[in-house]
C-alpha cells in the first residue's frame, strides 16, 4: 500500500509539472507575442510597421518624381480606358477615379481621386466635392455588397506631415475593417496578410461600379 501512495504521489507530482510547464510557455506566449493596445493619455494606438514598405518606397520616388514632374495618379487619369487593369483603376467618374491602393492595409483597400492635380483641400470645388462623396458612398456600398466588412475608415492625409504618401495630388482612402484584421504576426513578423488579391478585388469592384 505504501509503494501504491508513493508511485501516485510521483505521478501527481510529475502532472503537476507538467502543467505548470505549459502555463508557463502560455504565459511567456501571450506577453511576447499577442498585440496589446497601447494607450497614452485614453488614446488607442494601432501599430502598422508593414506600412514602412510604402513611406520608403514612397520617399525614394518622391525625389524622383520631384526632378521628372511625374505624378503616377495623373498617369492613370490620362491613360485610355484600355489600361485601366494595368492601372489598378476600378471605374472612372465624371470630377475623379477609383483607384485601387497598390499598398493596402486591408483586402479592398481603394482610392478616390480627384481629376485635378492639387494638394490644397480647400481647392476642391463644390462639384468635385460633391462628386467625391458620392463615389465615396458608391465604393463603400460596393464593398460591403462583395466583402461585408464589420467597418471602414474613411478618410484623408493632406501634407506629408500628416502622413500623406503623395502630398501634391489629394486622394481620400476606403479601408475596409474587420474584428481582428490586425494581429501579432503585423506586430512581431513585419508582415500584413491580405487575404484577396488587388487584381481580382479591382475587377470584382468594377463589375459593380461599371454597371452605374
Amino acid at each position: 500500500m505504501f509503494h501504491k501512495l508513493l508511485f501516485l504521489q510521483y505521478i501527481m507530482q510529475t502532472v503537476c509539472k507538467y502543467c505548470a510547464n505549459i502555463l508557463c510557455e502560455s504565459i511567456i506566449f501571450f506577453v511576447i507575442f499577442v498585440p496589446k493596445k497601447q494607450k497614452i493619455n485614453n488614446m488607442e494606438r494601432i501599430w502598422s510597421p508593414w506600412r514602412s514598405q510604402y513611406i520608403d518606397n514612397l520617399n525614394d520616388n518622391d525625389k524622383k518624381n520631384k526632378i521628372e514632374k511625374k505624378c503616377f495618379l495623373c498617369d492613370a487619369i490620362n491613360s485610355d480606358g484600355n489600361s485601366n487593369k494595368e492601372n489598378l483603376i476600378v471605374a472612372r467618374r465624371e470630377k475623379c477615379i477609383i483607384i485601387m491602393n497598390k499598398y493596402p492595409y486591408n483586402s479592398g483597400h481603394t482610392l478616390i481621386v480627384p481629376l485635378r492635380h492639387i494638394a490644397d483641400f480647400l481647392e476642391l470645388e463644390n462639384e468635385e466635392l460633391v462628386s467625391i462623396m458620392n463615389t465615396i458612398q458608391e465604393v463603400v456600398a460596393a464593398i460591403k455588397q462583395l466583402f461585408n466588412p464589420h467597418g471602414f475608415n474613411i478618410g484623408i492625409n493632406i501634407g506629408q506631415s500628416a502622413g500623406a504618401g503623395l502630398p501634391d495630388h489629394l486622394h481620400f482612402h476606403i479601408v475596409p475593417r474587420w474584428n481582428g484584421d490586425a494581429n501579432f504576426t503585423t506586430t512581431v513578423a513585419d508582415i500584413k496578410i491580405i487575404s484577396h488579391s488587388i487584381e481580382d478585388t479591382r475587377a470584382k469592384l468594377a463589375e459593380i461600379l461599371i454597371q452605374k
